[in-house]
């Protein structure tokens, strides 16, 4: 706004999705069929190898038997086998000085809170996110997977609109809340462990946050985190968690 002081910065959207859809026709007037087209793996996406360090690894025995509804399990093997556990990430979000993770807090049947840490699943595109979710399909492989996710590729600061967040479901079947704060911090694990807390979810209930912590990759404790702006970490406003 003018008479602020704030100059405009100029912005850009980049579709990193490695498929597309594109709508052709609808059935009977109920649906619309779609026709997919794969992008290849070009200059726009780098691959991250995790390798054998990764989580995965203690399962990766099983790797013939990743499945993931709807996505051919030759892309599952071409991802993740044994000594072999990669993830195609937007380089843009790897050659750039700064990169902000803008998360909306919400309840989530896995990870329990989906804060900056669990939003970072988003650097992976389109369909490559299954393939993480597929063999990190419990709550604690999830937890991990997110954790190396963030330590493989780290941001650099979070800003978490919880003006209203969801609650009571899934990232997408929750209800909206009015939770009226924003976050902010260079720590991502002191981030979504204060976030959590002020919607009467303590970072220990958070597998993400826990594990991160464990990690090295933030501060998940609450008592050793500098809190600017609110006189305590006391819950705002309590979500209901989904299942």
């Amino acid at each position: 706004p003018r008479g602020l002081g704030f100059r405009p910065l100029p912005v850009e959207f980049q579709d990193m999705r490695l498929e597309r859809a594109y709508a052709q026709s609808g059935i009977g007037g109920y649906g619309v069929t779609y026709r997919k087209e794969r992008r290849p793996v070009g200059d726009e996406h780098r691959v991250v190898q995790l390798g054998p360090s990764a989580f995965l690894e203690a399962i990766a025995s099983d790797y013939e038997r990743f499945r993931v509804t709807c996505y051919d399990p030759d892309d599952m093997r071409e991802t993740h086998a044994p000594g072999h556990h990669q993830f195609c990430v937007g380089r843009v979000v790897l050659d750039a000085d700064v990169v902000i993770n803008l998360p909306k807090l919400k309840t989530h049947d896995l990870t329990t809170l989906t804060c900056a840490l669990k939003n970072q699943v988003g650097i992976l595109p389109g369909g490559t996110k299954c393939n993480m979710h597929q063999p990190a399909d419990t709550p604690a492989r999830l937890a991990v997977a997110v954790a190396e996710l963030a330590e493989a590729v780290p941001f650099d600061l979070a800003l978490v609109d919880a003006v209203v967040g969801l609650h009571g479901g899934g990232s997408r079947r929750g209800r909206p809340v009015r939770a009226g704060f924003v976050a902010a911090g260079a720590d991502l694990v002191a981030v979504d462990a204060v976030c959590g807390a002020l919607v009467g979810i303590p970072p220990e209930d958070v597998g993400v946050t826990c594990v991160a912590g464990a990690k090295g990759l933030g501060e998940p404790r609450l008592d050793r985190i500098r809190v600017t702006g609110l006189p305590s970490t006391d819950p705002l406003v309590v979500f209901e968690r989904a299942g």
